[in-house]
């Protein structure tokens, strides 16, 4: 098992890591929710650009009713962490995606939670379907 260093080097990017495969993805997140919408790029300044215009236009007319939106990107160049810090995301070091779901009735407080509660689930299905240890880095 390798363990990779948490860090912006795409040199140390093990060649068994393959891109993103755009069909499989979808094929298996339109199993989970057929409505989904979803993109996959090559690379994008930021999945969470992405994901907050798709909420303008799906707010427009006020209903704020839209499908999941899932954002995925192999590079992702201008992301922001808290506190507005800049990072990129080389290809294949990292997961960078962003979603979109539609939580109405929640309080306001409840997506900072959810963003957590998300990050760690995704961490530990990682760590079930490989040998990979995931960190996240917020």
């Amino acid at each position: 098992m390798a363990v990779l260093p948490v860090n912006d080097d795409a040199d140390n990017i093990p060649s068994s890591f393959s891109p993103i495969d755009a069909d499989r993805l979808r094929e298996r997140l339109g199993a989970i929710s057929p409505s989904a919408v979803i993109q996959v790029l090559d690379a994008t300044p930021s999945t969470n650009d992405l994901a907050m215009a798709y909420l303008r236009e799906a707010g427009a007319d006020g209903s704020f009713a839209f499908a999941p939106l899932v954002a995925v990107a192999e590079i992702q160049t201008a992301g922001r962490g808290r506190l507005g810090r800049v990072w990129h995301s080389p290809p294949r070091l990292n997961l960078a995606f962003s979603l979109a779901l539609p939580l109405e009735g929640l309080p306001e407080a409840t997506p900072t939670a959810f963003n957590l509660a998300a990050a760690a689930i995704v961490c530990a299905a990682i760590e079930r379907a490989s040998p990979l240890r995931p960190a996240i880095k917020w």
